[in-house]
């Protein structure tokens, strides 16, 4: 079991959460349509929960500003969707200025 000072509301999390690569368009810029797409479509095929610049690799390549954009996309999915956040919204208000 997961040291309870890392993980502490481990048992609250329940099935599968779905690791999502962050989509870019030709430009370079992080594609934000097609992130929501992907998380809706994640979701709607029985995901728990979505997993955001966690464990594809490209969060080091990504400003904070992007970082903040493809954590509020997932809330905002989450939210639709009812899937509770457990640490999207403080991550994103830390990572980007207010709009």
């Amino acid at each position: 079991m997961p040291h309870p000072a890392v993980f502490p509301d481990v048992s609250a999390v329940d099935g599968i959460h779905v690791s999502l690569v962050t989509p870019f368009t030709h430009h370079g810029a992080v594609d934000t349509a097609s992130l929501e797409r992907l998380a809706r479509h994640c979701l709607e095929g029985g995901g728990a929960g979505l997993v955001a610049l966690g464990t594809t690799g490209e969060p080091a390549m990504l400003t904070s500003e992007e970082q903040g954009t493809v954590l509020r996309v997932c809330r905002k999915v989450s939210d639709e969707y009812g899937v509770p956040g457990r640490r999207c919204a403080r991550q994103a208000a830390s990572r980007s200025p207010a709009p």
